[in-house]
């Protein structure tokens, strides 16, 4: 059952009073929340099986509300300017600046999942386990058939040169009778051996792309950062708030197995000679310290043996009021409650990405500065200095 879409947007004015030394006062109202919400009508898109396709989609979303401040100011000898204001003192409604997540963190997550997906224990799945047991009856039944050949012709030698001499190249039909009955015997027990061979051969070969297993895979990475938007009061006073926003990025991907071998021979790094090439470079784990080249490297073939059916990401971006600082004051201006701006609530959006194809990495660059990696840094100090 689907959903309607949701489209709104909503700003709640708050009161505020100004009061003077000379006993007047004045009053209005500022904007103080705001609530919104946006999303499309849900849509019923396809499966495969029990598994859901791909389907775009956003959703964004917000509830922030401005706390009543307090300001204050000391006589200056003008009994008209006022000495109290109070209630909802800030212009404009607070709203923390719009933030997306980086490619950078995208193609982190995209090449996350596509070295899972590298790294699968092939040998587990369905398909795979009944592509094995066709290659060893082929193995086996080819092992029989030629230990019986081994065993005609150590204790049938005239009779292997007869077979030599007759069925080399095609032999017309009224000259089978020349062919050894025990030679023909013999081979009449090969057929359904072959039977069975060809049999297993087109059962696999058969199968559709999406009865295959399926295969999925996920990365996730994240982020966070600070940003700042600058609010003015009544009387004068200038302050820079701060916002938090935590980003993720969950890619996720889906495959149908088409080459057990060529998948395996991608998971031991076979494929791309690449890998191999830049392991073995001098000094490469330097370079790899701020761009993880071998981990781009190796998954540029990672979908190597599979077949794409659907995938995607989802980007998320949380923001949240984190603290302020005063940015500029009028000399007669004081503070009298703490906290002086606050904002309660938070914004989220959230959008899901879908793919065509099979993503195609890029390289992200990693922080230098992480505490693994200044482990890694005095990990390799002590060693150069031994």
């Amino acid at each position: 059952m689907t959903t309607p879409a949701v489209s709104y947007f909503r700003i709640t004015d708050g009161p505020w009073t100004l009061s003077a030394w000379d006993g007047t006062t004045s009053s209005g109202s500022n904007p103080k929340s705001t609530d919104s919400e946006t999303r499309p009508a849900s849509s019923t898109c396809g499966r495969i099986g029990n598994l859901k396709l791909c389907d775009s989609f956003h959703h964004y979303g917000n509830h922030l509300t401005k706390e009543d401040s307090v300001e204050s100011a000391t006589y200056d000898g003008n009994d008209s300017h006022y000495f109290d204001y109070r209630g909802n003192i800030w212009d404009g409604y607070a709203h923390p600046p719009s933030a997306d997540c980086s490619s950078n963190l995208i193609i982190k997550a995209q090449q996350k999942a596509l070295l899972k997906l590298k790294n699968q224990d092939l040998h587990l799945g369905n398909f795979v386990a009944e592509a094995h047991k066709t290659i060893e009856m082929v193995a086996g039944h080819a092992e029989t058939i030629a230990k019986q050949v081994l065993n005609f012709r150590r204790h049938s030698p005239k009779a292997w040169k007869q077979v030599k001499r007759v069925q080399t190249g095609g032999l017309p039909r009224h000259r089978w009778h020349e062919i050894p009955n025990d030679w023909l015997e013999l081979q009449y027990g090969w057929l359904p051996l072959m039977s069975d061979i060809n049999g297993g051969l087109q059962h696999l070969q058969k199968r559709k792309r999406f009865s295959l297993p399926l295969v999925h895979v996920s990365g996730r990475s994240e982020d966070s950062d600070i940003f700042n938007t600058t609010h003015s009061s009544r009387i004068g006073t200038t302050i820079q708030a701060d916002w938090k926003c935590k980003f993720r990025v969950h890619c996720f991907l889906t495959y149908g197995l088409s080459s057990p071998v060529l998948a395996e021979l991608s998971s031991l790094g076979l494929i791309n000679p690449l890998e191999i090439v830049w392991e073995v470079t001098r000094y490469s784990f330097v370079v790899d310290w701020f761009l993880p080249v071998g981990d781009w490297l190796s998954s540029l073939t990672a979908d190597v043996g599979y077949d794409f059916i659907s995938g995607g990401h989802t980007e998320t971006v949380e923001t949240k009021f984190s603290g302020y600082r005063v940015l500029s004051v009028n000399h007669f201006v004081k503070m009298l409650i703490d906290p002086y701006f606050n904002v309660t609530g938070q914004h989220k959006a959230f959008d899901r990405h879908c793919y065509p194809t099979s993503p195609s990495p890029g390289l992200y660059v990693k922080n230098p500065l992480s505490h693994v990696h200044v482990a890694n840094a005095l990990s390799l100090l002590v060693q150069a200095f031994k």
